[in-house]
């Protein structure tokens, strides 16, 4: 019986049974996505694809660049921007309506490139987060500089007041949807390599491969909408509807410039009544 076993053991190893290994992984939700990119990256090495291998790469290592992201990758988000002076810094979202015209036209406003891997991702989903903050690495200088030249030319921002960061607030679930979308692109891949299998033929050619890995990445365009949630007595409550157009009474410069008032003037407030102590005059208390 233990050679038997062991024998068993071996034959689920070779490349033969591999691509039924996966398509079985696929099927089950306690096998890690991780995983099973692993043994697409062998299973590109037995066909000889190179496509299929970075694929798999790429989605287990995180994308190095946005441009070389398939669509699945990013997620619909809302956009916030850190603004910071010499006393105090704060943090304001933006609704995409509000949002510089140059940012909307190129596309950077309302979708957040996920740049992680799948392995940290499903880290994440494990450790219990309720969001994740995402940061545009390849595009960061030039939102900046975009949000602050809006800025400048509607007069909202104080003096030494200066938009440094443009980043995404994206929920626990969103991620949650991307790693099945991930794992409904692989099940996609899957399927046309054991439909383009020859009778009797237990791998895909490379042809074949190819093919599959270009129809299941283009295939995959849509995004991930969360317009909002909420938390009760700790349960996630999500709301998922179609992203309505924000009120345009105001801008979010109008607020950012009241607000910008109202922080310093708190500021001074403060200081005054500190010194006032330190002096030992309390004329609040006459």
């Amino acid at each position: 019986m233990p050679l038997l076993m062991l024998e068993t053991a071996r034959m689920s190893t070779k490349p033969d049974g591999l691509l039924v290994k996966i398509q079985a992984g696929v099927l089950d939700e306690q096998t890690s996505l991780s995983s099973l990119l692993q043994m697409c990256i062998v299973l590109g090495g037995h066909t000889g694809s190179d496509k299929l291998r970075a694929w798999a790469r790429e989605e287990i290592n995180g994308y190095a660049s946005v441009d070389g992201m398939p669509e699945y990758w990013k997620v619909s988000a809302a956009l916030y921007i850190k603004v910071v002076s010499r006393f105090n810094e704060f943090d304001q979202m933006i609704p995409p309506a509000q949002m510089p015209l140059k940012v909307r036209q190129a596309g950077c406003g309302s979708a957040a490139p996920v740049a992680a891997g799948v392995g940290e991702l499903e880290a994440f989903v494990q450790g219990g987060d309720e969001k994740i903050s995402i940061i545009d690495t390849d595009n960061q200088s030039r939102l900046v500089a975009e949000f602050n030249a809006e800025a400048e030319a509607q007069g909202a921002l104080h003096r030494a007041q200066r938009v440094t960061v443009v980043y995404w607030i994206v929920p626990a679930v969103v991620i949650k949807g991307l790693l099945v979308r991930v794992r409904t692109t692989l099940a996609e891949l899957v399927a046309d390599l054991v439909n383009a299998l020859p009778a009797g033929q237990a791998l895909p050619d490379k042809a074949s491969t190819d093919r599959a890995i270009h129809l299941a990445i283009e295939g995959s365009g849509n995004f991930v909408t969360v317009v909002g949630s909420q938390r009760s007595e700790g349960n996630s409550t999500v709301t998922t509807t179609a992203p309505q157009p924000p009120p345009l009474a105001e801008n979010w410069w109008k607020r950012l410039r009241k607000r910008g008032w109202i922080v310093a003037l708190s500021t001074f407030v403060a200081a005054a009544v500190g010194v006032f102590a330190w002096l030992g005059w309390k004329p609040w208390e006459g």
